[in-house]
């Protein structure tokens, strides 16, 4: 009787080579952003530990038009406020510090509402979630690999509610 089916040593076939080779390009990159993670939670505590020993800076309030009608106001009312530029460009510049997720770190939430230390536990969850996406999207193979804008776009779209509803908690 001849055999049902005969297969061949796994190590010979090509595709597990590959595999496995990213497989261990994939485990040092994740090790490395939790490793890059890690330190800036520590520098975020510290940051934290720092900015609750100095005293919050309040604006003076206002109506609104002349000075702001409230601490969280984002609007710029210094003395170039005339120029309507100058207005636009530190506007955008105050809500940037405000809701980036990367440059809201490095600035005191003016309400106190959010510590850095979660602003970078946010992070963290926006890089891992982004990676678990991408990984289901080219894992079903949904989207070919080499489509890294659709990919990306898909990711954006998918990965930014969640941000938005944890920084609003």
């Amino acid at each position: 009787t001849d055999p049902i089916n005969e297969f061949g040593d796994s190590s010979e076939n090509v595709l597990s080579k590959v595999a496995a080779e990213w497989s261990f390009v994939v485990a040092v990159t994740l090790g490395l952003v939790l490793g890059f993670n890690a330190m800036f939670h520590y520098w975020a505590f510290k940051q934290d530990e720092s900015d609750h020993v100095k005293p919050v800076e309040l604006q003076k309030l206002g109506d609104g038009v002349k000075a702001p009608r409230s601490q969280a106001d984002p609007m710029y009312y210094g003395q170039y406020k005339q120029y309507d530029a100058v207005r636009v460009l530190y506007t955008l510049w105050n809500i940037m510090r405000r809701d980036h997720l990367l440059l809201s770190i490095l600035y005191r939430c003016p309400r106190m509402k959010v510590s850095r230390l979660q602003k970078v536990s946010i992070l963290l969850a926006a890089t891992l979630g982004s990676c678990a996406i991408c990984s289901i999207l080219i894992g079903t193979k949904a989207v070919k690999a080499n489509h890294y804008v659709e990919i990306g776009m898909i990711t954006a779209l998918a990965i930014f509610p969640m941000i938005r509803g944890i920084r609003e908690l």
